[in-house]
């Protein structure tokens, strides 16, 4: 009995002492996971701030990367409309590089073309000159013919001259012997119109 007694005393003792213990273990508890607790929302703040941070970052490097895009963007652009002046630059060109073939071809042609007139142009100075000498030549020999024609004109005059002379003397001999003879001026005014076929005004000259 008196076991048990203090057995009941023990474990009231026990008891308490659990109890304290509990407590002391609870409080312990209690403030390790306040502890914990803390630490969590200090840990979740910073967490929380560095997202906010590296929401930020996201936000800006979204922006960078929009703005960027649309860098990329307007270059593409860019360097499709350079392509395309590339391209019309690289037809000109190829024109251009046509025409100067073509060009060059003309060159060739044209120097062929210009040495053949200038050897044209020597044979024809050759004959001009050759010409000219002939030209002198005869302008020579037309001047002796020239002078030659003027004598034989100045002695075809004087010979014209001459026979107009003996022809009209020829028709005075001839009114002088009808006259001779006994004819009148009518009668020999018409054997002059009948024998010369001259007209009655021709033949009274000779009267």
């Amino acid at each position: 009995y008196e076991i048990c007694r203090n057995m009941e005393k023990v474990m009231g003792l026990f008891s308490k002492e659990l109890y304290l213990l509990d407590r002391n273990t609870e409080k312990l508890m209690f403030d390790e996971m306040q502890k914990e607790s803390e630490e969590l929302r200090i840990k979740s703040e910073e967490m929380r701030q560095e997202n906010e941070e590296m929401r930020q970052e996201n936000e800006e490097m979204r922006q960078e990367n929009e703005e960027m895009r649309q860098e990329n963007e307007e270059m593409r652009q860019e360097n499709e409309e350079m392509r395309q002046e590339n391209e019309k630059v690289r037809q000109k060109n190829e024109m251009m590089q046509q025409e100067n073939v073509k060009m060059h071809q003309e060159h060739e042609q044209m120097q062929k073309e210009n040495q053949k007139m200038h050897q044209e142009h020597e044979q024809m100075q050759k004959e001009n000159q050759k010409m000219h000498q002939e030209s002198e030549k005869i302008q020579k020999e037309n001047k002796a013919m020239h002078q030659e024609n003027q004598k034989i004109h100045q002695e075809n005059e004087k010979l014209r001259r001459e026979m107009e002379n003996q022809y009209h003397q020829s028709f005075i001999n001839m009114v002088a012997i009808l006259r001779s003879v006994g004819l009148s001026d009518e009668d020999i005014v018409s054997r002059l119109c009948a024998q010369y076929q001259l007209n009655e005004t021709q033949a009274k000259e000779y009267l």
